[in-house]
C-alpha cells in the first residue's frame, strides 16, 4: 500500500475520537476506524478491556474485532484500523503498541496533556514491522454515506 498523500479523515471522525480521548482521560480510550480505502469515514469507541494500568495501556476484545469486521461487511466497507489515546504522553507507537500491532492497518493515536487534546498523528506498520507515519489530513470525503455502529 502506498500512501504517499497522507490518509482523508472525515471532520466528524476527528471529533469523535478527540471526545472519546477527553472523557477516557486519565485512561486510555480506543475504538476502531472504517472507510474506503484510504479514506476515514466512521470511526466507534469501544471499551477498554485491559486487565493492566488502563492509564497506559488498552486492549479490545476479540468480539468486538468481530462485530467491527461484520459491520465492515454489511455496510460495504473496511476495517482500516484503530484510534486510541496516550494520556499525559506523546502521539508515538509505544513498544506495546508495537507489538500487538497489525501490519497495513492505521493507527491513529490521540496525545492529551492534562485534559487538553494535542494534535494526533497517524501511523502504520509496514512489512519489516516498524511504523511509518502518515500524514492526516481532515477534510470533507467525497462518500456521504452514513451508518451507526454498536457493538
Amino acid at each position: 500500500m502506498h500512501f504517499d498523500s497522507g490518509v482523508q479523515m472525515d471532520p466528524a471522525v476527528h471529533s469523535l475520537i478527540r471526545i472519546s480521548a477527553k472523557g477516557a482521560y486519565p485512561n486510555e480510550c480506543c475504538g476502531f476506524l472504517w472507510g474506503d480505502g484510504k479514506s476515514i469515514l466512521f470511526a466507534a469507541e469501544v471499551d477498554n478491556v485491559s486487565a493492566g494500568d488502563r492509564k497506559s495501556h488498552f486492549r479490545i476484545n476479540s468480539s468486538a474485532y468481530i462485530a467491527a469486521e461484520k459491520f465492515a461487511e454489511s455496510h460495504g466497507l473496511t476495517l482500516l484500523g484503530i484510534f486510541h489515546s496516550h494520556p499525559d504522553s506523546p502521539a508515538i507507537p509505544s513498544t506495546e503498541d508495537t507489538k500487538m500491532a497489525l501490519p497495513n492497518f492505521f493507527y491513529i493515536i490521540i496525545p492529551l496533556k492534562g485534559n487538553m487534546v494535542k494534535e494526533e498523528r497517524c501511523w502504520i506498520l509496514d512489512g519489516s514491522g516498524e511504523f511509518k507515519e502518515l500524514h492526516l489530513n481532515i477534510t470533507i470525503p467525497q462518500s456521504s454515506q452514513t451508518s451507526i455502529w454498536q457493538q
